[in-house]
């Protein structure tokens, strides 16, 4: 079966892409065109196809039946025709790495939520032509090109899945680092350095090939890496692909030094997932199945380990300072920490309930999730110097990442088990870590973060400020004032308040920001809160605990030994 996809968009200010898919070189009664209702990398089911609309199928100028058998599934009767083509239209106006955008000045596709797939014929080949809008004269595409004009091919549908797709006229540059020519797609923002630009992605990207010893873009289709680069108003967000990665970035943030820090962050995150997530990954998450939930318990490796290395590349391209790395790794534990759904939910039950919950928080999140990429982190940190210290600074983490790409990603092409993943921890650290997994990955105990920091000469240093504490978040709407969240035991959530109650005094007095009028009272102070609560007034007096909220820091101990300072060099990757 030939399958082939044509995409134009005759009027992009309407936000739709036209689509058809001609299929050739069969003969079927029927075809099923299904719609994916994720994209790998975001686990959530998005329901891409409630986006498709006026669809139809010919087959030599004749109409043929189209019925929708499922939410997701066209059925085109197609009577034995050894050629047809399955028409539709989607509604592409959602700014974000995970979905399809269409206006007046540019397009953005992510193919898993445009291309349809044909049911059981994920292994094809497939070729992609794409028809720009008349003015618009630049596409990037992460896909071998063909002879005939922006015409591309996928040795199947995942790599077509994993190909993001920027049109219209925005720039383009590139420049070489680890052996591999990279492009860079750039919108959104003229003001900028492009030369500083190609200095800071050089040196991520070989600070990351450093790490493994190798680039997989290499071997790979075009041979090269691609940036899709967004510089848009108050969006955030990257989306790891088999060689590009699409960045979204707040364009008020990106000159400020704090902005553009996190901007490297971001981008250091993303292209370590060229080989994490992308080669290194979970046994569950591939070959994918684009209809339902793909769970894997193993997403605080995907993610946590991530988020912890996007720091030590950024260290160790020089791009930030040993004590920024210190500082980024403290306020991260101070995040955890302070998270009362950090003593409720394991970072394994985080993974596995990715889908029904990190990608749908409500009012209670914080008093019941944690987050595999923050609290992922923490245990990544826990491991990796643990394996420094144990090995007397000859292994770290970075060994157990080589492991896992040589052995079972090259050698064996495909990804790890559950248990894998704590039997190379063990091997490349030469100790059992069964109870530490018990406590901190399947478990909920806080992780020891002194006896580990300690190993490298780091010591933890906590402080606790002696403040009024109410316990809630409030947003004001107009003259309204209401509450939006409740911290677990806190006083709100011990006295009676709820969310959404609406605050009509406190103390007889109106309120505009319940922070600041608290910090005028003293602990064990006593509050009349008058709210109101589907329509009824109510009366509650509060009394005021004190805030538990612990901020901490790392510092360097003044006396440090000789294999705490190798250690912590390891550590730093220097």
């Amino acid at each position: 079966m030939n399958i082939h996809y044509n995409i134009s968009m005759p009027a992009p200010h309407t936000h739709y892409f036209e689509v058809s898919i001609t299929i050739s070189k069969t003969k079927r009664p029927f075809v099923d065109f299904k719609m994916a209702a994720w994209t790998p990398g975001s686990y959530l089911l998005r329901e891409y196809a409630q986006h498709v609309e006026s669809y139809h199928a010919k087959a030599n100028k004749r109409d043929l039946k189209v019925v929708k058998t499922a939410k997701n599934t066209w059925r085109v009767m197609s009577d034995n025709a050894p050629k047809f083509s399955f028409h539709y239209r989607v509604y592409a106006f959602e700014m974000t790495v995970r979905n399809n955008f269409l206006d007046a000045n540019h397009g953005y596709i992510n193919p898993a939520a445009l291309c349809m797939f044909v049911g059981g014929q994920q292994a094809n080949p497939v070729t992609l032509t794409i028809e720009p809008y008349h003015t618009w004269k630049k596409v990037t595409v992460p896909l071998p090109g063909s002879k005939e004009p922006y015409t591309y091919e996928a040795p199947n549908f995942d790599v077509l899945v994993d190909s993001p797709i920027e049109i219209g006229n925005h720039q383009e540059f590139g420049f070489k680092a680890a052996g591999i020519s990279h492009k860079v797609a750039w919108y959104g923002l003229a003001d900028y350095d492009q030369e500083q630009i190609k200095k800071d992605f050089k040196a991520i990207a070989e600070a990351c090939t450093d790490i493994f010893g190798d680039h997989p873009c290499k071997n790979y289709l075009t041979k090269d890496y691609t940036f899709i680069v967004h510089i848009l108003d108050k969006k955030f967000g990257g989306l790891e692909h088999l060689n590009s990665t699409s960045l979204h970035f707040p364009r008020e943030l990106y000159h400020t030094k704090k902005g553009y820090a996190r901007f490297l962050n971001l981008t250091a995150h993303e292209y370590f997932h060229l080989w994490n997530v992308k080669r290194i990954r979970p046994i569950e998450l591939g070959p994918f199945d684009y209809e339902q939930e793909n769970y894997t318990r193993s997403l605080w490796v995907a993610e946590g380990f991530t988020v912890y290395y996007e720091s030590i590349i950024l260290c160790k391209a020089g791009l930030v300072k040993n004590n920024k790395l210190r500082k980024s790794t403290a306020d991260r534990i101070t995040l955890v920490e302070n998270l009362p759904g950090n003593k409720v939910q394991s970072v394994t039950d985080s993974s596995w309930d990715a889908w029904i919950k990190a990608y749908r928080p409500n009012e209670n999140s914080p008093n019941t999730t944690i987050s595999y990429y923050s609290k992922g982190a923490l245990v990544t940190l826990m491991l990796d110097l643990f394996i420094i210290h144990h090995t007397k600074a000859t292994q770290s983490l970075d060994d157990v990442m080589r492991h896992l790409y040589e052995e079972i990603y090259k050698k064996e092409q495909r990804g790890f088990s559950e248990s894998e993943i704590k039997k190379v921890l063990e091997l490349v650290a030469g100790k059992d870590l069964t109870t530490l997994f018990e406590k901190y990955i399947y478990g909920t105990e806080s992780i020891n973060y002194a006896q580990y920091l300690n190993y490298a000469g780091m010591e933890l240093h906590s402080e606790v400020k002696e403040t009024p504490y109410l316990g809630v978040s409030t947003v004001k709407n107009g003259k309204t004032l209401k509450i939006t969240a409740i911290r677990k035991d806190s006083p709100a959530y011990h006295q009676g308040l709820n969310v959404h109650d609406e605050i009509l005094s406190i103390d007889d007095a109106k309120v505009k920001d319940v922070a600041k009028l608290i910090e005028n009272y003293e602990v064990g102070n006593e509050l009349k809160v008058k709210i109101r609560r589907d329509g009824n007034i109510k009366k509650f007096l509060i009394k005021l605990g004190s805030n538990p909220h612990v901020t901490y820091k790392i510092k360097m101990q003044k006396s440090r030994t000789a294999a705490q300072k190798k250690a912590y060099k390891k550590w730093l990757r220097k």
